[in-house]
């Protein structure tokens, strides 16, 4: 006779960001003798346009407003869970430091209080407690992101990729750009963070560039190339980061390497002093990507 197929388990996470809102639906087994869990990727999701820095402004966010926002997330997440496993699937919510950029502390917990009690009423049935409403830094969003990542190409120890090595993270965003490593045994850096999953840990060194995501850094290389510039019509500027003969609503292409690096350079504040080498964007101490603890590559 076969054996009985493992009932699938499931958990739901709302990550706020500066781009918006989204919902994460991952089911999951867990077999007997499994170091890890087997979860379902890519797992179902759900997008919304709004975030929670457009409901800063208020002293006390309204009811409307949050909901207007969580409402669809929470019904995606009742519709995409088995009713009968309601009951046993944790909801959490995440809100990145990036999507609250420039709010006050206590208007921050504020709206993570409202939050809180939205989910509680539109989510009825899942479960839901108060901290698992938090708000996570760019060290733990790291870890995470580290941790996605070697978790999806099984280089985790115990799974089948082990050796393989582990791979160093970059991920980019429209705000921010930020790269995670491993740190080997006998490396020691000041902020470094230790990750625990299942029986094992390890020490990651993560290092976050603000204002130097695509958006921003794009619209930062337009400023700097129209000051270069001076007052000059769009019509005649030259881009020399767009091939010779291009055209766009901003500029008319000059296709020249060497300026292009230069303005590249002063975008990434490559004249700031490197105090502690290896240095990364703006002088910021990162260790090379390549040198990890089992450095198995890089992914971006």
């Amino acid at each position: 006779a076969t054996e009985p197929e493992t009932e699938a388990s499931y958990v739901v996470l709302i990550e706020a960001g500066s781009n918006g809102t989204v919902a994460h639906v991952y089911s999951y087994t867990r077999e007997a003798g499994q170091m890890y869990p087997q979860v379902s990727v890519p797992g179902k999701r759900l997008h919304s346009g709004a975030n929670l820095s457009a409901l800063s402004a208020a002293v006390q966010p309204s009811e409307a407003d949050v909901g207007a926002m969580l409402d669809p997330l929470a019904a995606f997440a009742l519709s995409e869970v088995p009713t009968e496993q309601h009951g046993a699937t944790p909801l959490l919510m995440v809100a990145t430091a990036a999507s609250l950029r420039g709010v006050r502390r206590d208007a921050s917990a504020r709206l993570l209080d409202a939050c809180y009690e939205r989910l509680r009423q539109k989510a009825g049935g899942l479960l839901l407690q108060r901290d698992w409403v938090e708000i996570i830094g760019p060290r733990v969003q790291g870890g995470l992101l580290w941790l996605a990542v070697n978790y999806a190409q099984g280089r985790l120890r115990g799974m089948r990729h082990q050796n393989k090595g582990t791979v160093s993270c970059v991920s980019m965003g429209l705000q921010t750009v930020q790269a995670v490593v491993s740190l080997s045994p006998d490396e020691e850096e000041e902020g470094e963070l230790r990750v625990r999953f299942g029986s094992a840990s390890v020490s990651l060194y993560s290092v976050n560039h603000d204002l130097v995501g695509i958006d921003a850094a794009r619209s930062k290389y337009r400023r700097q190339m129209a000051s270069s510039q001076g007052t000059a019509a769009a019509r005649w500027r030259r881009d020399p980061c767009l091939r010779a003969g291009a055209s766009n609503i901003f500029a008319r292409g000059l296709g020249n390497y060497f300026k292009c690096e230069e303005l590249a350079a002063t975008l990434l504040r490559k004249d700031v002093p490197c105090e502690v080498p290896p240095c990364s964007i703006g002088g910021a101490h990162l260790p090379d990507l390549l040198s990890g603890a089992d450095s198995g590559g890089v992914v971006v």
